[in-house]
């Protein structure tokens, strides 16, 4: 009797499946790889808005910061293009101390129907009026 080679037809469609099986794992893991990188993406955006607005308000004298959080004393106000997708809100904790005020900046977005906030908190001492130790 003389032997054939090759592979039945049983074994190529398991070789198939394994295959494909291999296939789905590994573009279900690019998939949620890729989500996670858009939402740090809408974070990572989030914190340096927070965090420019903290220094635009270190930036102004000690007199001037109740009027440069003055334009968020509505709540939360949309930002302008290319983050209109954001809004912040700005609050003033005033005086923690005669010479301290805190500053919490809070920036929101919609990330996959849920909305997402990130919050960032600072205190700013009146350099101009050292407290006596």
């Amino acid at each position: 009797m003389k032997r054939q080679s090759g592979f039945t037809l049983l074994e190529l469609m398991m070789a198939i499946a394994l295959i494909l099986l291999g296939v789905v794992a590994v573009v279900k893991a690019m998939s949620t790889s890729l989500a996670a990188d858009n939402s740090i993406d809408g974070q990572v955006i989030a914190l340096k808005l927070a965090q420019e607005e903290i220094e635009t308000v270190k930036s102004s004298a000690y007199a001037n910061i109740s009027s440069v959080v003055s334009g968020y004393t509505s709540g939360y106000v949309a930002l302008a293009a290319p983050f209109a997708d954001y809004s912040m809100q700005v609050v003033e904790q005033n005086p923690v101390s005669s010479a301290l005020t805190q500053i919490t900046v809070n920036v929101k977005w919609n990330y996959r129907s849920n909305t997402m906030m990130v919050s960032l908190v600072t205190l700013i001492a009146n350099t101009s009026n050292p407290v006596a130790s």
